[in-house]
């Protein structure tokens, strides 16, 4: 049996893992932070603050943002996304006229995409029999371009990340 028995597929990180950017430099946040709340967004996201945590250090500040996105892709497929952003020992420094952030950034993604979220398929032997056909068989040529809309999706977030570390 192969994907279409598994009812969430990750596209980036799975389980306890995520796909990570590590960075110690300069970076702009708040742009950052814009625009990828933009790109979810616009992508039809809804966007839930999990945490936003925010202390001052002697070695600088320490800023912690997570959201939690869904969305509802077809009455089959729910999309999942989740954002993670760290900074330690962030300070601002200006350089030519430009205010940026320069100390440690982290950046974590995870996204995947589940299906079956209604039940529309029982858990029962015949059910799962229904859906193993029906992902196979049926729908498998959508989830496919499902599973790489996550996957640009992802990369979307990623380039707006790696445009703004200096």
């Amino acid at each position: 049996m192969g994907k279409e028995s598994k009812e969430t597929l990750d596209i980036y990180g799975g389980g306890a893992s995520y796909y990570l950017i590590k960075h110690s430099g300069l970076y702009n946040l708040p742009k950052i932070l814009k625009e990828c709340k933009e790109i979810l967004d616009d992508l039809g996201y809804y966007i839930q603050d999990k945490d936003h945590s925010e202390s001052v250090k002697p070695s600088g500040k320490e800023l912690t943002i997570e959201w939690k996105c869904e969305k509802k892709v077809s009455e089959y497929v729910k999309f999942k996304t989740e954002v993670k952003i760290i900074t330690l020992r962030q300070g601002d420094v200006k350089i030519k006229n430009k205010k940026l952030q320069k100390g440690d950034f982290e950046f974590r993604l995870s996204s995947s995409m589940t299906k079956n979220y209604e039940k529309s398929f029982k858990e029962n032997l015949p059910g799962k029999i229904q859906r193993h056909l029906y992902e196979k068989f049926i729908i498998a040529e959508k989830l496919d371009d499902y599973e790489d809309k996550l996957d640009e999706e992802g990369k979307e977030l990623i380039k707006v990340i790696k445009e703004n570390l200096y």
